[in-house]
């Protein structure tokens, strides 16, 4: 009986790892298709936006990342769910988690320095909601933090680090443009750190963020 629930267990895995990589590859297309004047509208993106939201909240936001063949695609959807406020906080989390997901791949360096950039956009924005799950990050034994940040430092050097990395991935985002223009004054407050020592910093932040992320929307 156990070998036959777990083979209905995987033929459900396997369709929704198709389902879910479907629906993002459709936004993909209609995506280009609206931003290259070929016939789709914007209401098209945001319907196409509203089905993997749809699906989504199915599954209880639950998301294996090999159920998603392109994360980077992944992280574009679910960066523009979260700025069309589609599916509540969900998105803005998930494209944290695929915007982390792109910046450790093997990608090229560009778009490896674009989840960086997204990354640090995902973290700047919701960074009062996000409050509590930074503070698990650096405090809860599951989340494995091995690095030395204090509470008046954590935030800081965790957006500091990924700003210094995608610094010229893209000079016209002007998503991007008020992050750097903070980021002189965030690193004079932290004079003791140099920029090498804040992106190794950095690093170890964001794995302690993604382990609790992880926890949280992965399955």
């Amino acid at each position: 009986m156990n070998n036959i629930i777990g083979y209905v267990n995987n033929i459900l895995f396997t369709k929704s790892v198709v389902m879910l990589d479907s629906l993002i590859t459709e936004y993909t297309r209609i995506r280009v298709s609206w931003e290259q004047g070929m016939g789709k509208t914007r209401q098209d993106v945001v319907a196409a936006l509203r089905g993997i939201s749809d699906y989504m909240s199915q599954h209880e936001w639950k998301c294996n990342p090999t159920s998603v063949t392109n994360h980077l695609c992944a992280m574009f959807a679910f960066f523009d769910m979260s700025e069309n406020k589609i599916g509540g906080d969900n998105p803005a989390f998930l494209c944290y988690y695929f915007s982390t997901l792109v910046a450790k791949s093997q990608l090229p360096l560009h778009w490896r320095l674009a989840g960086n950039e997204y990354r640090a956009f995902m973290v700047f924005k919701n960074m009062k909601k996000w409050d509590h799950v930074i503070t698990t990050a650096r405090l809860a034994p599951m989340a494995e933090y091995k690095g030395r940040l204090d509470e008046n430092s954590f935030l800081d050097i965790l957006l500091l680090g990924d700003v210094y990395q995608a610094w010229d991935v893209d000079p016209d985002s002007a998503m991007f443009a008020n992050l750097k223009m903070q980021a002189p004054d965030v690193a004079r407050n932290h004079p003791s750190f140099t920029k090498q020592q804040v992106i190794k910093e950095s690093g170890l932040a964001h794995e302690a963020l993604f382990r609790i992320i992880e926890l949280t929307f992965a399955c």
